[in-house]
């Protein structure tokens, strides 16, 4: 993706915008002086982020309203931009007292807070046969969220599959899109919630190309850390038999020469197994298989880069070409300070062709 707006000189802004419960605009957050937002492919809530409010008496009720976040700018052409990061529950008002008034601290989390802390109120059990997505959308209109976006799928349930009581509704959730090999539910820049089938990262699109020259968005100082310990190079699972029916089995190998991990390259397996992997058919075990061998091969090296924003999201794949290395990534961590001229700060893994 290139955009010549996006790489051009731009003046830019953050809104802050109050929503009450429903996500029902109230009108602008009055007295923002500073904060962070945090995208995040691997932590649970997926988003973060924190607020330093002035006090203005702004009616505010800490308990229940949330914040959208959008990012605008404009070039020297007058060339607008503009896309929205994410929506946000509030918790934790510290205030602070001086003569100069009175400031909040405001800690931000993501739409999933409310799955996460919504639990089972006694064991559950959704049986053999019990369509995927169909449980999923169930489970989160239990909450009363709305505002989701679930790609339908016709996969079931190969067994069934049980919680005990107090398991938070969004580890049932995020048990049952792994069965079916989806991603796990995450909120979009909307704040709707969101899971689609997992795509490897050879065959997701390049959202961006960090590249260096004249139009390079990115600092000339970036780091790359590299661990290649343990790095397997096969993967097996087994799903979940019963006396009637064998286990499921799958393998997935890295038979790359060109790969410094494989067989081919190392002379010897490294064998990374799991057990009782619940998978609604052998080829979803087979895609989980490949997709646990991506993740465990993939660690190996890490950018750390400073740049503009731009309008990505965790799991987003971009390419990297600077100062002689190029790679081709997935964003694990977007981190923005909410000051106009700041810049954000990415966390790339590097993805290898599997």
């Amino acid at each position: 993706m290139t955009d010549t707006v996006l790489t051009a000189s731009r003046q830019a802004w953050w809104e802050i915008t109050l929503l009450d419960s429903a996500d029902r605009v109230i009108g602008p957050l009055r007295g923002v002086t500073g904060g962070t937002i945090t995208l995040s492919a691997n932590t649970r809530l997926r988003a973060s982020g924190s607020l330093t409010i002035q006090d203005t008496g702004q009616d505010v009720n800490w308990l229940t309203d949330r914040v959208r976040v959008v990012y605008r700018a404009r070039d020297r052409r007058a060339r607008s931009m503009t896309w929205p990061v994410g929506v946000f529950l509030m918790s934790a008002p510290t205030a602070a007292h001086t003569s100069a008034g009175t400031s909040r601290d405001i800690d931000l989390s993501s739409r999933l807070a409310v799955l996460d802390e919504d639990c089972l109120e006694a064991s559950t059990t959704l049986p053999a046969g019990r369509r995927v997505t169909d449980a999923v959308e169930a489970l989160i209109a239990s909450t009363g969220e709305d505002g989701v976006s679930i790609t339908p799928s016709d996969r079931t349930l190969a067994s069934a599959m049980v919680w005990e009581a107090g398991t938070p509704v969004l580890t049932v959730i995020n048990d049952l899109l792994d069965s079916a090999n989806y991603f796990s539910l995450h909120p979009d820049g909307d704040g709707v919630l969101t899971a689609a089938p997992y795509v490897r990262p050879a065959a997701r699109p390049v959202a961006w190309a960090f590249t260096a020259g004249e139009a390079a968005i990115h600092s000339a100082d970036w780091s790359r850390d590299q661990d290649t310990a343990a790095v397997p190079n096969r993967v097996v699972l087994v799903g979940q038999g019963n006396g009637d029916t064998p286990a499921l089995v799958a393998t997935a190998e890295n038979t790359d020469p060109a790969s410094p991990f494989s067989r081919e390259a190392r002379g010897r397996w490294i064998t990374h197994t799991e057990t009782g992997v619940e998978a609604s058919t052998q080829a979803v075990l087979d895609g989980l298989a490949r997709r646990r061998l991506i993740d465990l091969s993939t660690p190996t090296a890490t950018i750390q880069a400073a740049h503009l924003p731009l309008p990505l999201a965790p799991n987003d794949r971009v390419t990297w070409d600077t100062a002689g290395h190029a790679a081709t990534a997935t964003i694990q961590e977007i981190k923005a300070d909410l000051t106009a001229t700041s810049l954000c700060t990415t966390k790339l893994r590097e993805v290898i062709d599997l």
